[in-house]
């Protein structure tokens, strides 16, 4: 694989060790995808116990746009999802599945972020509602907040689903909402402590 796809399978380990080198995931939890040029995807395998960060390029999966498998590993059991977005935004060439704490929270909560530091950043929000992982339904669910222009959608007590035209973007929208509900949380914390 890594003489055919070596850039999308070499950001995709980036990204694999960034998201769970800044605290965005828990190590063995997410899964991240890239659409390659002639329309395949390459995502990251089932995991079983192993963290993202200790993911090779030999590890990754690649399949066509039916979910067959073309190479490597077994993928991701959130496959669907990924599919069911690429199939809806032709756009979206990168997508990142993670449990960040706050924005977790906040999904668990059925809450998105406010402020005016969100209303600056180029978070559109969804949230859908929970529904097995890796389900067809679940990944329905997120298509259809994304052909709404969702770039971050939250799923109720089970992390976010980021997408972008790359794997940078990706990651900045993925900060930029953990961000946002750590502001949020502060903020809603020091109106409680001032109101007493």
């Amino acid at each position: 694989m890594n003489d055919l796809y070596p850039d999308r399978s070499q950001e995709i380990i980036l990204i694999c060790k960034r998201v769970v080198d800044r605290n965005l995931t828990v190590s063995s939890g997410g899964n991240i995808s890239a659409r390659l040029a002639d329309g395949n995807i390459c995502i990251t395998p089932l995991k079983g116990n192993r963290s993202l960060a200790d993911l090779r390029e030999s590890d990754l999966s690649v399949v066509d746009t039916a979910g067959n498998v073309l190479r490597g590993s077994r993928p991701s059991n959130e496959l669907p999802m990924h599919l069911a977005i690429y199939s809806v935004e032709d756009e979206v060439k990168f997508i990142i599945h993670a449990h960040p704490p706050l924005a977790t929270a906040y999904s668990s909560e059925k809450m998105l972020p406010m402020g005016t530091m969100v209303e600056s950043m180029r978070l559109k929000m969804a949230i859908v509602e929970a529904d097995a992982p890796g389900s067809q339904e679940l990944a329905e669910k997120v298509a259809m907040e994304v052909k709404r222009g969702a770039n971050a959608v939250l799923l109720e007590s089970h992390g976010v689903v980021i997408l972008a035209s790359d794997a940078g973007e990706s990651l900045m929208i993925l900060e930029e909402l953990e961000s946002a509900c750590r502001t949020d949380l502060i903020r809603r914390i020091l109106r409680t402590g001032c109101s007493k």
